[in-house]
């Protein structure tokens, strides 16, 4: 089984690490890849899922990711700059979408361009977040298996909440609310859980 990995930063292995990463050391049967882009919205999400002509032997993994953002980009297909990191663990490079692709993120709070300011001074945090639950659903759609990491959302499994905000902070690493290796790993067994049925995996 191919398991694509979908997301942000929470995804992506932004410490050298990721529970996508931990998850193929779990699975060591099944090939893990891993398309998340940090600061990523779900729009790019979806755009991957869309691309990648998924089969039967291919398993969806969605993580949410957070509401005050936009991404754009140029065409690319996604499955051709995967590349082989360490056994059955693929990525694709974040260099290669922002250099070859001109991959820009943009969060709420940014003001480098008058684009930023526009933006986000004519969108309301209440049209944004309709908008986030509506792409949040729309993924969901494409997604074997579909979570948000931190904050709990109606028809979406939450880590954190899953675990306890608690516990989920003993293991964060950053002001992003990031989590450690001993995190990747806790949420990589977690993820495990929900899938493994379908994955027919003990």
């Amino acid at each position: 089984m191919n398991i694509h990995c979908f997301g942000c930063s929470f995804t992506h292995d932004l410490y050298g690490y990721s529970w996508p990463y931990y998850l193929s050391k779990k699975l060591k049967n099944h090939k893990v890849i891993n398309y998340a882009y940090p600061g990523s919205d779900v729009l790019y999400s979806i755009y991957c899922m869309e691309k990648i002509q998924k089969n039967d032997n291919d398993f969806f993994i969605f993580q949410g990711t957070g509401w005050a953002r936009l991404c754009t980009w140029q065409e690319f297909k996604p499955t051709p700059l995967v590349t082989q990191v360490k056994n059955n663990y693929f990525i694709i490079k974040d260099s290669t979408i922002q250099e070859n692709y001109k991959m820009k993120t943009m969060n709420f709070g940014m003001e480098e361009t008058r684009f930023y300011k526009d933006y986000y001074g004519y969108m309301t945090d209440c049209t944004l977040k309709v908008q986030w639950y509506a792409y949040l659903n729309c993924a969901k759609q494409y997604a074997d298996f579909s979570f948000t990491q931190i904050k709990k959302i109606k028809n979406f499994d939450s880590f954190q909440d899953s675990i306890g905000k608690e516990k989920y902070n003993s293991y964060v690493r950053d002001n992003g609310f990031h989590l450690n290796a001993e995190g990747c790993v806790l949420q990589a067994d977690w993820v495990k859980e929900k899938i493994k049925d379908d994955l027919h995996v003990e």
